[in-house]
């Protein structure tokens, strides 16, 4: 399959995603996560600080390669400036990155 449909550049970021993001809300366990990783998925939407098996995956790999992730982050962040502040800060030191 063609690189330019499997991938978009993300220039805010400078750089390149997979078009499959990986979001981990419910349904997918640690196995999953490790295969979607070593198939190319770089483009990581954390919605919940959840310390479970899949939590320790992803923070492995951001710690492994943390220029090839991008991490996100939604849910539970807040709606307003404050709130989403404090749940990126919370974001931020459960896994241990400078940024998201």
């Amino acid at each position: 399959m063609n690189d330019a449909f499997l991938y978009r550049d993300l220039p805010v970021v400078d750089k390149r995603v997979h078009r499959l993001g990986l979001v981990f809300n419910r349904g997918i366990d640690a196995a999953g996560v490790e295969t979607a990783l070593d198939a190319g998925i770089n483009y990581l939407f954390w919605n919940k600080i959840r310390k479970n098996d899949t939590f320790d995956v992803v923070k492995a790999a951001l710690h492994r390669d943390r220029e090839r992730y991008v991490l996100a982050g939604g849910g539970g962040l807040g709606f307003y400036g404050g709130g989403v502040r404090m749940g990126v800060e919370r974001l931020l030191k459960a896994f241990d990155v400078d940024y998201v």
